[in-house]
């Protein structure tokens, strides 16, 4: 689920694709990200990588509330609140899904969760502590939504339309019945016989009295989208995007009309009906409550302004919950709706931007909500020690000693002491003239990749009174910055790498440069070289031994956008965007060619390595702790090896006809053992249930199957692991 309505290259370069700006379509952005998403059934989602842990939450995005519990979807966590004392809601659970969770219904002991591409996932919520996925299905397209209505899940499944999904067994549902309209579904709700099918179109009212033959009863076309739906006796009312609220007349299912409607200032997300009144989400205009009393003649009768952008609404009682992207989960005192009031909030999180890992602790850049420490001393474990919210959006990072150093934007320089990582305080700052996305630190000096203000050096001699040293003015857009010895490598955009020397801070000049092919974002320099993430141009290798000229030796054009880059070993490690983690073997600078990858679910902006872990921001997913499984580095920390994790090389191997695999699930839960061709078409499914922790054999037979190179994948909970073995008949 890739991509937020594909911007123009200038936005793209320019950073804005994470800035938190509306998208010009005015749609919303959530279902932007699954609209624009990849094909996932040819897809491997990692090669020679597994998942170790995850951390962070993003923003909030959809939310269902049942009895005493909220359950709210941030980015790709799954978390529960108890919501009893509406002044203070705590997370008492979380769980970890594969996608971005689009959607959420709970019913009984289970949420069902709409999971993009990654489809309907089934979790236990019997505890609410500990919730846990039971089963999956995986859908054909992207799941936008998700209903249910007795032993059935009604998936809204992007352009595959209605997918009526059996879940009388939670551990293993199947697909009972299907409606494919030619549209795009988005969101489902269903009524009596009818679901009522919310499409880039309109609404489409499917009979499903036989589910496994629904059709198409009426159709009442809008001029946009409908993001939502929401049944009602006989109305159906719509949010509509830039078009509001739409109530429409459903007394005949075969011919619908609209009632009424309200325009909503801004574009309406989402809709729940209770009693007289309708609570619309209406993204960066809040909660609109609409009197409905009269559907022909809908008012606004009071509303709740954002502190985000409020995507989903749910309204139980006196209290109306609203996820509210960045602004986590807001409880609304509704009970006067002529002066809805804030009763309590928590935070969930945004964007992960930027990584530096030292010692035991992971520093994360997160946007709005500045520098989140976690404590990685147990990378199967990882968990936030401390964080402190910056005055501007955090994008950089970079520690030194008891210092982070954080590239905050419009906020310039702020120097966070992280003495005590439970307990970080601001000690200093320095307010840049540009816009700080980058930062480097060398001897006393913090060297700020300042955008459209090109290089700033600022002395930190005293942190707590950092002034401005010198600066050098670059043509472009200076977004990344990497120090060493007397140069600074900055990637600025459009103009490349520039090459400044800085043996003088106070008057540095530019030694060199080299304008690559895209626009440079990213830069890290090991020895001779200097390895730029050129955005659409993928991995630049660039020979500076003599700085004054330097030169391409070689370059590796990845698949998505190249963001990030770390050097270690033989390895360049790329942050590429949609397509997550790309592993390039650099071991020849002239022919690099890559060797691992791990596609994660959002948009991969920046990675450090760190031994034998390999940590990458992933946006609105938060923090992935990742292990690269062909480095051949040994780990000197024991102790944060998960040893009861694994993926056996095959064996014999290569092998005729038959061959044995071992491997072992780190807990008990759903485990899948599947075979994939060069193509990355699955071809078979050795394991695909409920198992319990421990290693296990399996034998394939393969002896219908060609010659040549296979791949076998293990999943098992949020982790993964694929190796690759020969069949030779």
């Amino acid at each position: 689920m890739k991509s937020l309505a594909r911007i123009s290259l200038i936005l793209l370069c320019a950073g804005s694709l994470i800035s938190g700006q509306a998208n010009s379509q005015g749609n919303h952005p959530v279902l932007d990200e699954l609209a624009y998403a990849k094909p996932a059934e040819t897809q491997l989602d990692s090669l020679n990588v597994r998942c170790v842990g995850r951390a962070l939450y993003g923003p909030s995005w959809a939310i269902f509330v049942q009895s005493d519990y909220a359950y709210v979807g941030a980015g790709g966590c799954l978390l529960t609140f108890d919501i009893r004392d509406p002044h203070n809601p705590a997370i008492t659970g979380q769980v970890y899904t594969p996608g971005l969770i689009a959607g959420i219904y709970v019913s009984g002991s289970y949420a069902y969760v709409a999971n993009g591409e990654d489809g309907l996932r089934i979790i236990n919520v019997s505890d609410p502590s500990n919730p846990y996925q039971e089963g999956f299905y995986d859908t054909e397209e992207q799941a936008c939504q998700v209903f249910v209505n007795g032993s059935y899940a009604y998936v809204a499944d992007g352009e595959d339309g209605l997918r009526i999904i059996n879940v009388s067994h939670p551990s293993q549902p199947y697909e009972e019945g299907f409606y494919d309209a030619g549209d795009y579904a988005i969101d489902v709700f269903v009524d009596g016989i009818y679901a009522y099918l919310a499409t880039d179109l309109g609404l489409r009212v499917i009979n499903v009295s036989e589910i496994s033959n629904p059709y198409e009863e009426g159709f009442h076309s809008t001029e946009g989208r409908v993001n939502t739906v929401f049944v009602n006796g006989i109305y159906a009312y719509l949010a509509n995007g830039a078009n509001g609220l739409r109530i429409i007349n459903v007394s005949n299912p075969s011919s619908p009309y609209e009632q009424g409607f309200f325009e909503t200032r801004e574009d309406a997300i989402d809709v729940f009906v209770s009693g007289s009144y309708a609570y619309v989400a209406a993204s960066w205009d809040g909660l609109r409550i609409i009197n409905i009393s009269d559907p022909s003649h809908p008012y606004e009768e009071g509303f709740f302004g954002s502190r985000g952008w409020t995507y989903g609404v749910f309204a139980s009682g006196s209290y109306g919950y609203v996820a509210d992207g960045w602004a986590g989960l807001r409880i609304i005192n509704v009970s006067d709706p002529s002066n809805p009031y804030e009763e309590g909030f928590h935070d969930t999180g945004d964007f992960a931007l930027g990584v530096f890992v030292s010692g035991d602790y992971a520093h994360v850049t997160n946007r709005l909500k500045g520098l989140r420490i976690i404590n990685v001393s147990e990378p199967s474990n990882p968990y936030e020690e401390g964080f402190y919210d910056t005055e501007g959006l955090a994008y950089g990072v970079y520690v030194s000693g008891s210092y982070a150093y954080v590239a905050d934007h419009r906020a310039g320089l702020r120097i966070i002491n992280i003495s005590d990582p439970s307990n970080p305080y601001e000690e200093g700052f320095y307010d840049t003239p540009g816009l700080a996305y980058g930062v480097s630190v060398s001897g006393g000096y913090a060297y700020i990749a300042d955008h459209w203000a090109g290089l700033r050096i600022i002395n930190i001699s005293n942190p707590s009174n950092p002034y401005e040293e010198g600066f050098y003015d670059t043509q472009s857009l200076a977004d990344g910055v990497f120090v060493s010895g007397d140069y600074a490598y900055l990637a600025d955009g459009w103009d490349g790498l520039r090459i400044i020397n800085v043996t003088d801070p106070s008057s540095p000049y530019e030694e060199g440069f080299y304008d690559t092919e895209g626009c440079a974002r990213g830069v890290f320099v090991s020895g001779s070289y200097a390895y730029v993430a050129d955005v659409y141009d993928g991995l630049r290798i660039i020979n500076v031994s003599d700085p004054s000229n330097p030169y391409e030796e070689g370059f590796h054009d990845t698949e998505s956008h190249a963001y990030g880059v770390f050097v270690s070993g033989s390895y360049a490690y790329v942050a590429d965007d949609s397509d997550g983690l790309r592993i390039i073997n650099a071991s020849d600078p002239s022919h690099p060619y890559e060797e691992g990858f791990y596609d994660t679910p959002a948009y991969a902006q920046d990675v450090f390595v760190d031994g034998v872990y390999v940590y990458l921001a992933d946006t609105y997913d938060g923090l992935y702790i990742l292990e690269f499984t062909l480095t051949g580095v040994e780990d000197k920390k024991d102790s944060k090896v998960p040893t009861h994790f694994g993926l056996s090389q095959n064996h014999p191997n290569p092998f005729n006809l038959s061959t044995k695999i071992t491997y072992s699930p780190p807990v008990a839960g759903h485990v899948r053992l599947e075979i994939f061709n060069l193509l990355g078409q699955r071809v078979a499914a050795l394991v695909d249930e409920q198992q319990s922790a421990g290693t296990k054999e399996i034998l394939w037979d393969a002896s219908d199957m060609t010659s040549g190179l296979y791949f076998y994948k293990l999943t098992a909970g949020d982790c993964s692991e694929v190796k690759k073995m020969m069949l030779l008949k």
